[in-house]
């Protein structure tokens, strides 16, 4: 895979501001829930680099990226499918909204991919949270671990989603 030295520059352009929000919401964070999880800004260069580089650069990509954010905030897990699901899936689920065509509406385009991707995401921390919680606690695990995750993912979701629906078009015409 031949790449141009401007696509070398914007991908590390597009870690270094993940790198930066992703330090700002773990010192600053103004939505942090208590056992993990956050409403995160830092996706949004990830998600734009979805559509510019296409699945297998932004997934190159988005695993540099958490390096560098372990770097700052090392991960802490207990099952190594927790690991797998709460950093490689949930973070890797970016890349693929390539994948996905925006949806026109009136001359609006709604990027879809984001939504599908924030779902991957979704599910990928359920899962995770389905292994460490079921050996602790004897409660309804699947229901508990799912509304705990959407008190995030939504606003994740719904920001991620408007924010690249304005800076999309402007970023990649060029």
């Amino acid at each position: 895979m031949k790449m141009k030295t401007k696509d070398l520059v914007l991908m590390a352009m597009y870690i270094a501001i993940f790198v930066v929000l992703e330090f700002l919401s773990d010192r600053f964070g103004l939505f942090k829930m208590q056992a993990g999880g956050k409403l995160s800004l830092s996706i949004i260069p990830l998600i734009i680099a979805g559509y510019q580089f296409g699945f297998g650069r932004t997934l190159f990509m988005s695993m540099i990226a958490l390096v560098l954010k372990f770097m700052f905030n090392p991960p802490t897990f207990v099952h190594v499918v927790q690991f797998i699901m709460d950093y490689i899936v949930a973070y890797g689920s970016y890349s693929i909204v390539g994948l996905f065509k925006d949806w026109n509406v009136k001359g609006l385009a709604l990027p879809i991919g984001v939504i599908i991707a924030n779902i991957v995401r979704f599910m990928a921390h359920n899962i995770s949270g389905w292994v460490f919680f079921a050996e602790y606690y004897p409660v309804d695990m699947v229901k508990a671990v799912m509304v705990y995750n959407l008190t995030y993912m939504i606003p994740t979701t719904i920001v991620s989603f408007i924010v690249v629906m304005v800076i999309k078009p402007r970023l990649l015409e060029h």
